[in-house]
């Protein structure tokens, strides 16, 4: 095999060969190949672009993979997705200031929901309800209706 790149081939890849008789044939490039290619080096690993950008690019799924954290800094990052999901044990989030436009529905499940507010808390709808099977509180130095 002459191909530089640390590539495995697969059975059925298609590949440019040249032969000196019928004993001595040599592959010394791929056409279409469907075997895996693995980068592995004894230590860090670094891609830099320092006047450029890096594009990775696929058609099967993408995983990125630690075994300890992942972390990602950039100025400014942008997320697009048809679907977008989250699995986590715990999720914090500290952020300057959120925002959220939401088309339809917003829907929060929990066992218990808790919302701190250190001044103002300002609910605004249309309509607006609030029910509960058990007691419910209300508890205020002045209470103004209506």
């Amino acid at each position: 095999m002459a191909v530089a790149a640390p590539y495995h081939p697969a059975i059925g890849d298609e590949v440019l060969v040249i032969s000196q008789g019928d004993e001595q044939t040599y592959v010394i490039g791929v056409l279409k190949g469907s075997g895996l290619t693995k980068w592995s080096v004894p230590g860090d690993l670094v891609f830099e672009a320092p006047q450029g950008g890096i594009r990775f690019a696929c058609e099967q799924p993408m995983l990125f993979h630690s075994d300890w954290r992942v972390d990602i800094a950039s100025k400014r990052m942008t997320l697009r997705a048809a679907r977008l999901e989250f699995a986590a044990r715990s999720l914090v989030q500290r952020v300057g200031n959120a925002y959220l436009w939401i088309k339809g529905l917003l829907q929060v499940k929990s066992r218990r929901c808790r919302t701190l507010a250190d001044e103002d808390f300002l609910v605004k709808a249309k309509r607006a309800r609030l029910k509960s099977e058990g007691d419910f509180n209300i508890d205020g130095k002045t209470i103004h209706l209506g």
